[in-house]
């Protein structure tokens, strides 16, 4: 799907995280009407905070509201769950990432978006969200922030730096 704003003035605002996953399998049993959904080995998804509407096991709940079969398995029991957030520390700490190499990889990463979007790169891959009644509610990112820089980045808060405050998986360990 599209990125979007879940805060107030965004257009994700009323969509639930479950709804969002249910409509990509949907997608994708529309694009291979062949597939057997016995065939599904699992359903991963990368929560960015699993607090509230993202909380428990939502690749798990989404197979289930579309319908395929409950053979399809709940992975984080085999593997563990580490939030995106820790998951991103821990690898820039591993790698010697400091915080002025991520600002730059990801004023990088804002450019090559724009730019992709702008070129249609994305046409087939992004599945626009559609509400219950099939209208259209996002079908291009709102994230993309033009001019951004490593020294804008920088002078932002941490993402993930209060997510025990919330109730995540900092709270819980």
């Amino acid at each position: 799907t599209p990125r979007g704003r879940g805060k107030a003035n965004g257009a994700l605002h009323g969509t639930k995280p479950v709804d969002l996953v249910v409509g990509l399998i949907q997608e994708i049993r529309a694009r291979f009407p062949g597939l057997d959904p016995a065939a599904v080995d699992d359903i991963v998804l990368g929560v960015v905070g699993p607090v509230g509407d993202q909380g428990s096991d939502i690749a798990r709940i989404a197979a289930i509201a579309a319908g395929l079969p409950d053979t399809v398995p709940r992975t984080n029991h085999d593997t563990g769950f580490v939030p995106q957030g820790i998951g991103a520390d821990l690898i820039a700490t591993i790698g010697g990432f400091s915080r002025r190499d991520v600002d730059e990889y990801a004023a990088l990463s804002q450019e090559r978006a724009a730019t992709a979007w702008k070129d249609g790169r994305f046409d087939r891959s992004v599945v626009p969200v559609v509400d219950r009644s099939g209208l259209v509610v996002l079908d291009r990112d709102e994230h993309p922030r033009p001019g951004t820089t490593a020294d804008s980045l920088a002078g932002l808060k941490p993402s993930f730096a209060d997510i025990g405050e919330l109730g995540g998986f900092d709270a819980v360990a």
